[in-house]
């Protein structure tokens, strides 16, 4: 109850041993009632929000190559109705067989690099219903919570050092 998939389909191939070395993952028409949502924190906010159905595709490629240990997803994209678009492509690197088969080892992960990452969100509402959810939440006029967020953008964006400054401009102008 709650949840329609039309289509569902999952590839494993290429194994080396019992480890495949490219899966594929695609799903279609996607479709879950924001009720039936099983943590009710996360039902709130999606109900909070606007949202009374999800409508998703999804899809992916994943690449793993043992001689150099790399991990590559290729052609990820999400994208929820009314809500925003991701796309990602990335490279991780130090993907050792051993870190496969330890899955239930999470400090297995620990050794794991960025060699390549790109990840694109494009919005579809998401953005204007969240700053809208908290403008109502602090009582304040959206236009007004706007101009505070994006002038408190510098501080908060600190952290990255010299990158900041390509992020802000990217954020601010856009």
């Amino acid at each position: 109850p709650g949840l329609v998939v039309g289509m569902l389909r999952t590839n494993f191939e290429n194994y080396v041993g019992s480890v495949p070395t490219t899966v594929t993952f695609d799903v279609n028409n996607l479709e879950v009632a924001a009720g039936s949502l099983p943590s009710a924190t996360v039902r709130s906010i999606v109900e909070g929000l606007g949202y009374e159905h999800i409508n998703a595709n999804a899809d992916f490629e994943l690449n793993w190559d043992e001689t150099d240990s790399t991990l590559t997803l290729q052609d990820f994209e999400l994208d929820i109705k009314d809500f925003g678009n991701t796309t990602a492509d990335l490279v991780l690197a130090g993907m050792t067989r051993e870190t496969i088969e330890d899955v239930g080892d999470a400090s297995a992960l620990d050794g794991l690099l960025f060699e390549k990452a790109q990840v694109t969100f494009e919005d579809q509402s998401l953005v204007d219903r969240s700053l809208s959810m908290r403008a109502d939440l602090l009582n304040v006029p959206l236009d007004r919570l706007k101009k505070q967020l994006s002038g408190a953008l510098p501080l908060m964006l600190a952290v990255l050092g010299d990158q900041a400054l390509q992020v802000m401009f990217v954020v601010i102008f856009f």
